[in-house]
This record gives C-alpha cells, sequence and structure tokens, in this order.
C-alpha cells in the first residue's frame, strides 16, 4: 500500500487523494497498465524529473515541481505512448486526470504544498 498526502495550490485542494510513489518499485510502475485515472485522485512520484506514458491507456495531466513545491512546466493531457521532457530543476512530479490541472487552475510558478 503507497502513501498518501494531500496538497494546496492557490488555497485549493489538488485532488481528494494523492498517493506516493517514493521507492524505486512505486514509481517504475506508476500508472502503467491502470484501466482509468479517477477524478480527484493524483500521483506523486518523488524524486522524478521525466515521466512517460508509456503502458498507458489514457492521458494525463503532468505537473513537474522542484523540491521546494513550484511548479516548473503543467504538461496538459500527455497522451498515451508518449515521453515527456525532462524539466530542469524538477525533483518532484505529480500525475493528475487530463483536465484536472486546468480545472484546479494550476500554473507556472505556483507554489504546491503538501502534507503527509
Amino acid at each position: 500500500m503507497m502513501k498518501q498526502c494531500r496538497a494546496i495550490c492557490n488555497g485549493r485542494a489538488v485532488a481528494g487523494r494523492i498517493d506516493v510513489a517514493d521507492s524505486f518499485f512505486t514509481r517504475l510502475r506508476g500508472l502503467m497498465y491502470t484501466k482509468s485515472l479517477g477524478d480527484r485522485y493524483g500521483l506523486l512520484l518523488s524524486p522524478c524529473g521525466a515521466v512517460h506514458t508509456f503502458g498507458m491507456r489514457y492521458a494525463i495531466d503532468v505537473v513537474y515541481l522542484s523540491a521546494s513545491g513550484e511548479v516548473l512546466r503543467v504538461e496538459c493531457a500527455m497522451q498515451p505512448r508518449r515521453a515527456g521532457r525532462a524539466v530542469p530543476g524538477s525533483r518532484q512530479v505529480l500525475e493528475l486526470a487530463a483536465g484536472e490541472a486546468r480545472q484546479i487552475g494550476i500554473a507556472r510558478g505556483d507554489i504546491l504544498k503538501f502534507e503527509r
């Protein structure tokens, strides 16, 4: 069972539930081979500087974060079977359902605060 946390951005909850993938195996598996990513669910990969969507069947939003939680880049609706860019300074990546980042209003320069 993965650890869980909550995140706040711009005074709003980012997701109802965020699982934390912080071991080699949980990061390696990530969301591969899952059927869907539910609304209000996220996966925080830490440490992580780049992601891919090989083995996935759906698009996701990818939020690249610095060690302090600053949003460095938001990739909206990254399609399956793609390799994301390595983002300089990225130490964590938050994966959300496609459209969630825009709906929440997450943008470059925002700070995400995580609570375990």
